[in-house]
């Protein structure tokens, strides 16, 4: 008996000290605040042009995103301490045209990257920065006063990143918007049994949306750097239930050393349901296998 209850209050300890962690981890995340006020949102306009946040990002988010929103980041309101995705309100005073660019520590070997979803006030994304860039940038024109929510998903991490942010707003559009190319994508990211976690976005008609980033152990630490060929096909069902396939080859570095790469991954369904991820570069990083967490899918963009 004395055994058990010692056994019992020594799991209470390790439970307690598992809470206090995760919590702590929670709290480091905090919320991306305006650099002026502090607070965590702000307007912009005539009367202030530019507004400077930052925030802070701790762990890759493998949310697919929301069939309704258009955002794998949960809204602010159901992400209060910013875990999953940083979240920073804008208010655009007078109609006109807005950039949000946001910077971020590069990580080991140049891997972390961020993306953004820009949310209206009704909870839908108008607009979105999926590239490779560092900063990334999305720019956006409305034509009447307006507030929306920048999400900020932490689409690949290696570590923990501090990030910058600018919302610069022009009064008067400098044109409109030039129609994007609809094509074929297959984007999103995972983990495999063997620890092996990667992103990938694949756009046959928009090369600047492709990107591929690989991390396992040791062994695996790899970023892509050109694409010298993409396939993506598909079918697209019902209720979001698309399948596809993406194919591609190219170059990159793996540890810091240039490689040459292939890549076939395989969007099973619904959220990750027969998800595969395959990859081999020239120096011997290899994986394969079937997602045990996170989700690729296919679509056809607009």
């Amino acid at each position: 008996m004395k055994q058990l209850l010692a056994e019992g209050r020594r799991l209470l300890v390790c439970l307690s000290a598992l809470i206090v962690v995760a919590c702590g981890l929670a709290a480091t995340a905090g919320a991306a605040t305006d650099d002026a006020t502090g607070q965590t949102s702000s307007t912009v306009g005539p009367a202030a042009s530019t507004v400077h946040f930052s925030g802070h990002l701790n762990f890759t988010n493998m949310l697919p995103a929301d069939p309704v929103t258009g955002s794998p980041c949960p809204p602010g309101t159901a992400d209060p301490v910013n875990a999953v995705c940083e979240h920073f309100g804008v208010t655009v005073a007078a109609p006109g045209r807005f950039q949000i660019c946001v910077a971020f520590d590069a990580g080991t070997f140049d891997l972390n990257d961020l993306d953004l979803y820009l949310v209206n006030f009704a909870g839908t994304t108008v607009a979105t920065a999926t590239s490779d860039d560092n900063p990334e940038c999305v720019t956006f024109s409305t034509t009447a006063a307006a507030t929306f929510e920048i999400q900020v998903n932490p689409s690949f991490l290696v570590g923990p990143t501090d990030l910058t942010g600018v919302v610069t707003f022009s009064p008067t559009p400098s044109g409109a918007k030039a129609e994007s190319v609809a094509g074929p994508e297959l984007e999103g990211n995972g983990r495999l049994a063997d620890t092996t976690e990667f992103e990938v976005g694949l756009a046959q008609l928009e090369p600047k949306e492709n990107k591929l980033h690989v991390k396992r152990d040791q062994a695996c630490a790899f970023k892509a750097t050109s694409f010298t060929n993409v396939v993506v096909s598909g079918t697209t069902g019902p209720n979001h239930e698309s399948t596809g396939d993406g194919h591609a080859e190219g170059t990159g570095k793996n540890l810091g050393h240039d490689v040459t790469f292939t890549l076939d991954v395989h969007d099973g369904g619904q959220h990750g349901s027969g998800d595969t991820f395959t990859f081999s570069t020239s120096d011997g990083c290899t994986a394969s296998g079937s997602l045990v967490k996170g989700d690729v899918h296919y679509e056809i963009s607009k």
